[in-house]
């Protein structure tokens, strides 16, 4: 026979180490595992209750779910107590063996004795699953009218855990739980009500059924807070509060949107809040709780401001969880009803000066939404007085809340750019670039501030250096409003008189050695000097600049030995003249305008991405069905190569997009290389022919026309002067064969067959060409609208470099609006967008120019490639918005 469970306990607790008391275990299960299979029924209730011990141990105890099963079965109270003790403590809802004991429940819920309805009742509600609620709701809806309030009690907490498993039961239970709700007993008016509140929490029909409940709830509730002192139910002077949170959470649900309904419970609202004493924290619960219920009714304006007076007392309280509670209900009010929150705002200010870091934060989230363009003075000197003392990993989140407030609601530009200039000058280490990006963008729109605004960012960094971001603010303003600095400063500005020349170029000096000056400081510094070389009258600081700028030619950093180098280029004799139209001041940015071209440019780069998305597959399986022709291909032409004495290596393969064979007896010239064409893929091209290679070295000279064409990245298409028939052009020329590939070939008309010329003319034709210029395509024709781009080559010599001049015409009869175009570009060639003449297109030959620069970082071995995104309004009101690919002459 096995121990007692008392003798069990004495054994483990007498163990010292982990083995000896696993020991015991061990030999105890083995005991109990033998005891049931034994079917030992008058020690089993002793055994199950062993077992119970034994798994609050932690050790494994599953071998006893079935003989908890047979005690729950069994018609002795004593063992039917231990049998759903180990129900409720060894088994889940998500057990199967659950449904086993589905009868036991359903026949110990018609129990003639209370307490086994009880414990029936008690089990069901805590591992009730989603079938077993399906199966006994009935009964447990039966025993909400039972008239004994211990098994309504019971019930009603039961139906509630029934409700929260399957909602669409919830119907089900609403008469029955407007039937507790008018019981006299506290107990089942406190279970009551929380079955209330969830059933009105499923659907809004059911809570517009149980708001015939108000006027009870109301008397219920006016009982208690009215009613003379009670011993069985009072708790700290304040009657049943439990029951009072109960009732008021229940009207809140019930009156929301309701105005009939919160008419109804106003006067007993205030009443609450009048009577209720919070000295104590059960007070505290009950008020805030009707705080929260008036803030959640249709409440008059009167009872929402006790409301709020209410949770300004709490701020005054000394305990920490009474303010944080009273913070958190504030901020979700600040937006219905900001007037009264700010009548608060000294003590709320005061929650900045806490010791606990939790009220602090919440202080100052309340803080940030208060403000208003009323109180933005004061709220702003707190919010940086509270920068000074808060941790640093608040002060990053902390200066983007401050520079917002200050934009939103600032006087007048002078006070906002001294209030982001304090800030700068507390926290410059830890704001965001958007920050210092909008105090320079503030500094160039103020131009009646800049003399005030030179001198007294002088004289901050001149104090101070500490800052980052106040430094390259500082250094960027003297740079460019160095002019002022010549002038008397403003009295405010914390200057008595203005600085020399020397002075300004020492201090700037003395920045670009500080150790913590990064490197763009460094280089905002060096673009200050170069600017200050035009802007002091002091011709003796001119050396002085181009010393300093020396300094870092031989800089390991490339930005700026780059500058160091380009900027003491600037300083010399040859670019005097120039150097003041370079470093004049930058004009004054229009925010509305770059946001819309970023989000146009935006759109385009995620169209384009989209095309090459769908064209990636095409391309695969084109390069592999080419790669298997090319190997064939390969060791056939390198015999032929090495045979004719030409160049050694792999040469390109024939293009197959030519008209006609090639009548010369070498190869046709070959495509280019896999690797060459897959960022033109990028643009949306079609898998036309790829654009023919450079010719063989082994075909005849004309007299420099191959290298000629080379130079301009371009295939000869021409036959060799000895042969007698023409040779066909491939698309003109390797230009052709790219546009063909980008899907914009079709604008242009193929060029007439070569020629055969003689190598003395043949030269003096390209030259002539090259030095016309290029001829204008038209790269845009529809709805009215049409583009032309002119090329040439703006720098002689660099033939990387082009330059597109963009006309666009109107033909229609009214005028179109809105018209934007931008263009992308593979990754090796650089795009230069200058801003257009306009976006509107006047009536009848209107136009519209802009100014497109590229640099080809692969020119002479891939061609220049370009798509625009053109949208425009047309006059009755259609909106055109497409995308083309640019169609480049031959020899760009």
């Amino acid at each position: 026979m096995s121990i007692k469970l008392r003798e069990l306990i004495r054994q483990v607790r007498a163990s010292k180490t982990a083995a000896e008391e696993r020991a015991v275990i061990t030999k105890e299960c083995a005991m109990i595992r033998t005891a049931f299979k034994e079917e030992d029924v008058t020690y089993r209730h002793r055994n199950v209750a062993k077992l119970l011990y034994i798994h609050m141990l932690g050790y494994p105890s599953h071998f006893g779910q079935i003989e908890c099963l047979k005690l729950i079965a069994s018609p002795r109270f004593a063992e039917k107590r231990i049998g759903y003790l180990g129900l409720n403590v060894l088994l889940d809802e998500n057990q199967e063996i659950l449904m086993l004991v589905t009868n036991s429940l359903k026949i110990d819920l018609k129990h003639r004795n209370q307490y086994i309805v009880g414990l029936a009742l008690a089990s069901l509600g805590n591992i009730c699953s989603s079938d077993m609620a399906r199966d006994l709701a009935p009964e447990v809806q039966d025993l909400l009218k039972n008239a004994n309030p211990y098994v309504r009690k019971k019930a009603s907490l039961c139906a509630l855990r029934i409700v929260q498993k399957v909602p669409e039961l919830a119907e089900d239970f609403v008469d029955p739980a407007i039937g507790v709700m008018r019981d006299r007993n506290h107990a089942v008016l406190l279970t009551g009500a929380d079955l209330c509140i969830a059933v009105a929490s499923t659907a809004k029909r059911h809570c517009r059924k149980l708001k015939v409940l108000v006027p009870k709830l109301v008397r219920i509730l006016k009982s208690l807070v009215l009613s003379a002192f009670s011993p069985e139910h009072d708790v700290n002077n304040v009657t049943d509060p439990f029951l009072q949170v109960r009732v008021l959470r229940l009207l809140r649900l019930l009156g929301a949107g309701d105005a009939e309904a919160t008419e109804r419970m106003s006067d007993m609202l205030a009443q609450v809040a009048t009577n209720t004493d919070g000295a104590k924290n059960v007070g505290n619960a009950v008020l805030y709780e009707c705080v929260h219920t008036i803030l959640g009714v249709e409440a008059e304006s009167g009872l929402r401001v006790l409301a709020i007076n209410i949770l300004g007392r709490f701020l005054a309280r000394h305990d920490n969880n009474t303010r944080y509670v009273a913070l958190q209900a504030l901020r979700m009010v600040v937006d219905s009803d900001a007037a009264a929150v700010n009548r608060h705002r000294e003590t709320i200010v005061q929650c900045l000066k806490d010791v606990d870091i939790s009220i602090r934060r919440q202080a100052l989230e309340l803080i940030y939404a208060i403000v208003n363009d009323g109180n933005i003075r004061t709220l702003a000197r707190e919010m940086l007085n509270y920068l000074v003392v808060t941790d640093p990993e608040f002060k990053t989140d902390l200066c983007s809340k401050i520079a917002f407030v200050v934009g939103k609601f600032a006087p007048n530009r002078k006070y906002h750019l001294e209030t982001l200039l304090t800030m700068l000058s507390i926290a410059g280490n830890y704001v965001k670039p958007e920050v210092e990006n909008q105090v320079v963008h503030l500094i160039t729109k103020s131009p009646e501030l800049h003399t005030y605004l030179a001198h007294k960012l002088y004289a901050m960094i001149r104090d101070d250096m500490s800052q980052a971001a106040l430094i390259r603010v500082a250094v960027w303003a003297i740079g460019e409003l160095g002019q002022h600095l010549r002038r008397p400063p403003p009295p405010e500005s914390g200057s008595s008189e203005s600085p020399l020349d020397k002075e300004v170029v020492d201090m700037l000096a003395q920045v670009l050695r500080l150790h913590s000056a990064d490197r763009t400081t460094r280089s905002m510094v060096m673009a200050a000097l170069l600017k200050l070389s035009v802007r002091l009258g002091d011709a003796a600081q001119v050396d002085r600049i181009r010393e300093l700028l020396a300094v870092h030619r031989s800089s390991l950093d490339v930005e700026l030995q780059q500058r160091s180098v380009e900027f003491g280029a600037l300083l010399g004799d040859s670019y005097a003249s120039l150097r003041p139209g370079l470093v004049e001041p930058v004009p004054a940015l229009d925010e509305s305008v770059i946001k819309a071209r970023v989000e146009a440019t935006t759109d385009v780069h995620d169209q384009l991405a989209v095309d090459s998305d769908e064209e990636d597959d095409e391309d695969d399986d084109t390069d592999e069905e080419t790669d298997e022709e090319d190997e064939e291909e390969e060791s056939e032409e390198e015999e032929q190569e090495r045979g004719r004495g030409g160049r050694h290596g792999r040469r390109a393969k024939p293009a197959r997009a030519a008209a006609a064979p090639v009548p010369a007896p070498a190869p046709a010239p070959a495509p280019a290389p896999a690797h060459e064409i897959d960022l033109l893929g990028m643009f949306g091209g079609s898998a036309a022919a790829p654009a023919p290679a450079p010719a063989p070295a082994s075909m005849p000279s004309t007299g420099g026309l191959d290298d000629i064409f080379a130079s301009l990245g371009a295939a000869t298409a021409a036959a060799p002067a000895p042969a007698p028939a023409p040779a066909p052009a491939a698309s003109a020329a390797s230009g052709g064969d790219l546009l063909g590939m980008l899907g914009g070939g079709a604008s242009l008309s193929p060029s007439p067959p070569a020629t055969p010329s003689t190598p003395s003319t043949a030269p003096a034709a390209v030259a002539a060409t090259a030095g016309s210029g290029f001829p204008p395509a038209t790269v845009f024709n529809e709805g009215g609208v049409s583009i032309v781009f002119a090329f040439s080559k703006p720098v002689p010599g660099s033939a990387h470099l082009t330059q597109i001049e963009s006309r666009a015409s109107n033909a229609l009869g009214g005028p179109v609006t809105d018209f934007s175009l931008q263009a992308a570009v593979p990754k090796y060639v650089k795009l230069q967008l200058a801003p257009a003449s306009g976006s509107v297109l006047a009536p009848a030959g209107g136009s519209v120019t802009q100014a497109i620069r590229l640099s080809n970082s692969a020119q002479g071995q891939k061609g220049l490639a370009m798509r625009i995104k053109v949208a425009f309004k047309r006059p009755d009101g259609a909106v055109v918005d497409k995308v083309v690919t640019v169609p480049f002459p031959p020899g760009l």
